[in-house]
């Protein structure tokens, strides 16, 4: 009888204890599912991206039509009879692509003026550029030539002429205002001891920037403030010398070359 109390009350125990474990491990089961509840939500990956492009893009959006870069031709776009005023519908180019842009092409009448005026600018903006660093760094990418004959013991660079010299014109050395495609005979002499003669471009800058343009420079660029005849020197000015070439070329009347 004693025996059978003791099995019973060991039964109980293990039961109070097995109920316990599972109270117990129910109660852990809930903490976990709570906190998995208040946890914040995972990012949600997007089903797809889309990438939009910036607008402000200033890559052209036409096409690349090229030109003539003859004042003349230009100002004959512009002109109704001359031949040339249906040329502007052709800049909307042949493909298919650009093809709905014929009808709606809006040329400048000033057009010729308005490509000479940035033309003067963007020399006239390299000028001043090299000026600069002439005066702050001690480049000597334009130099001063005192008179024509000085011309010789510099650079075989382009000559730049704001006006006849004083040092010429006191002297009575004129020579007269360059005109378009002037060139100058210098005579040089090799290691060897030959002399050859070499021309220089001259540039005659207020007829080819005009008087505004040639007055900022004057005005604004210390390097030049002194002085008629200068001269580019340096592979640096190769540069502002093809654009003044090319504004040579742009000017030139033709018929009468």
């Amino acid at each position: 009888m004693g025996k059978l109390q003791q099995e019973n009350a060991e039964n109980a125990e293990n039961a109070e204890n097995a109920e316990n474990a599972e109270n117990a491990e129910n109660v852990e089961n809930v903490e976990n599912e709570k906190i998995v509840e208040s946890a914040p939500a995972a990012p949600q990956e997007p089903a797809s991206t889309t990438t939009v492009t910036s607008t402000n893009d200033d890559r052209s959006r036409g096409p690349s039509v090229y030109c003539l870069a003859r004042r003349d031709l230009i100002s004959a776009i512009s002109t109704k009879g001359s031949g040339f005023d249906h040329a502007p519908k052709r800049f909307a180019g042949a493909s298919q692509r650009y093809r709905s842009l014929t009808g709606k092409v809006v040329w400048r009448k000033d057009m010729d003026s308005c490509i000479l005026d940035m033309m003067r600018q963007g020399i006239a903006d390299d000028i001043l550029y090299l000026s600069e660093m002439c005066a702050e760094n001690k480049r000597y990418y334009i130099v001063k030539c005192y008179g024509w004959d000085d011309v010789r013991y510099k650079y075989n660079g382009a000559i730049l002429w704001f006006g006849e010299p004083e040092e010429d014109a006191t002297s009575g050395q004129s020579r007269g205002e360059p005109g378009p495609f002037a060139t100058f005979g210098v005579e040089k002499t090799d290691i060897q001891g030959t002399k050859y003669i070499t021309s220089v471009a001259v540039h005659n800058m207020p007829m080819l920037l005009g008087s505004e343009q040639a007055d900022r420079i004057k005005k604004e660029a210390d390097t030049l403030s002194d002085g008629s005849i200068f001269m580019l020197a340096g592979r640096r000015t190769t540069d502002v010398q093809m654009k003044l070439w090319k504004l040579q070329c742009y000017l030139a009347d033709y018929a009468n070359i």
